[in-house]
């Protein structure tokens, strides 16, 4: 076959590949805290803990569906805010989403938001909008809303960034419960998981069941 012949095929063959199937799109995926910082405790828990098993869940059913993904910590360890967003940047990561469950003095409160930053971009908010609505349909939490914050991660990162808050680690009688339930948080791993398909316009589909 000639030089030309051969390009032409190569030509042929790429534009036949169905499209994302060339390069998977990298998700960074941030458990908040570990280390000396658990983050918020409370009814015999800590935050640290519950985000990492969730974000390890949500990194299993984005494997599953083809995604390449960037934990920013994969054990019970401390990594510096500057140290999150700049491990994404450097990666080149598509989208960072930031992990966290809520706590909160006095009277506990109840309920799920997510952030953005306080100049966020479309897609950031694109996104936001969706990882808000699967959570509440995953737990049927308080909807607190979609919201906006100088959290560091979403501020420093290059790439469209969330932070999600589960829900109120020291609500003992109705958020705590769900946070500390490995069924329940394979649901919230879920839920992120639908979002992030939806946001890149996949069906969501019959994912991997996860860990067990």
């Amino acid at each position: 076959m000639n030089p030309r012949s051969v390009l032409l095929l190569v030509l042929a063959t790429a534009l036949a590949m169905p499209t994302g199937q060339a390069s998977a799109q990298l998700i960074a995926v941030d458990p908040g805290h570990g280390g000396a910082d658990p983050g918020g405790t409370g009814c015999g828990r800590e935050e640290e803990d519950i985000v990492l098993d969730t974000s390890i869940r949500l990194q299993a059913l984005l494997l599953g569906a083809g995604f390449e993904v960037l934990m920013t910590r994969t054990d019970d360890r401390a990594v510096a805010l500057s140290a999150r967003s700049s491990l994404a940047n450097s990666r080149g990561a598509d989208r960072f989403v930031s992990i966290h469950s809520n706590a909160n003095a006095g009277t506990p409160a109840t309920g799920t938001e997510t952030f953005v930053s306080e100049s966020p971009s479309a897609n950031s908010v694109a996104l936001q909008g969706l990882i808000q609505e699967e959570m509440i349909a995953a737990w049927g939490l308080r909807d607190r809303g979609s919201k906006r914050a100088n959290f560091s991660v979403l501020t420093n990162t290059t790439m469209p960034a969330t932070l999600s808050e589960m829900g109120f680690i020291n609500h003992c009688e109705i958020d705590s419960p769900l946070l500390g339930s490995p069924e329940r948080r394979q649901e919230m791993a879920q839920a992120h998981f639908n979002a992030i398909m939806r946001h890149y316009g996949r069906d969501p589909g019959m994912p991997p069941t996860g860990m067990g």
